[in-house]
């Protein structure tokens, strides 16, 4: 039987947070994985990368387990919602959510900057340049190097405060040639934009803890 785990990063909760991983523990239940919940920093980096630099311990996970489902502490799973490592029983590419697919969303005007700056060859999706949502990831032994963080290396889009690892882990992806699949939007719904699927992804929405008393019943 293969070994699977889903891990979270909350430090500092409130009640959005809260209730999202408690969401997350009762799904890690159903579907029989372990879960884990980094409740304090271990990064020594500075204040805006920690939550970023914690998702490196995806690859200690990976020499213990043979997949790692990444969620971020706003992410809400539905009891409803089905077994995501049965939906991609067989699919080892790195798994994960390609926003300009879906709701209008295209960050080109940043992309095309890091992509000159950076020398990375970005591939388009419908004419945009994908962007990849890191809040729900499904990893396999193999995508270690998506999560190869170095500080010196670091870099983000500029003018865009509340995003940090993304650009740099396009960058690790497409310099490493790890293979990506789309992840159905069921599994990173945006309730920014929709409210229906099996996670729900709080990403962007003010007051949080308001919205998930409205839309998580």
């Amino acid at each position: 039987m293969p070994k699977n785990i889903i891990y979270t990063v909350s430090v500092n909760p409130g009640l959005c947070f809260n209730r999202c991983v408690a969401s997350q523990k009762r799904y890690a239940k159903k579907i029989n994985a372990d879960f884990y919940c980094c409740k304090s920093w271990t990064s020594l980096y500075n204040e805006d990368l920690k939550t970023d630099s914690e998702k490196r311990f995806i690859v200690d996970l990976l020499k213990d387990y043979d997949r790692v489902l990444y969620l971020d502490a706003d992410v809400y799973v539905n009891d409803f919602a089905m077994d995501i490592f049965g939906w991609y029983k067989d699919d080892r590419n790195f798994i994960i959510y390609n926003e300009v697919m879906y709701n209008g969303v295209q960050m080109d005007a940043h992309i095309e900057y890091c992509a000159k700056t950076y020398n990375i060859n970005w591939p388009k999706t419908n004419g945009h340049y994908d962007w990849l949502n890191a809040g729900v990831m499904l990893c396999s032994k193999g995508h270690e190097k998506v999560f190869d963080y170095n500080p010196k290396n670091f870099f983000k889009f500029q003018n865009m405060p509340m995003i940090y690892d993304m650009p740099y882990m396009h960058k690790n992806i497409y310099d490493n040639h790890i293979p990506v699949t789309f992840l159905d939007k069921r599994f990173n719904t945006m309730v920014y934009f929709e409210r229906t699927g099996f996670f729900l992804h709080f990403a962007n929405v003010l007051d949080r803890d308001k919205k998930i008393n409205e839309v998580c019943n």
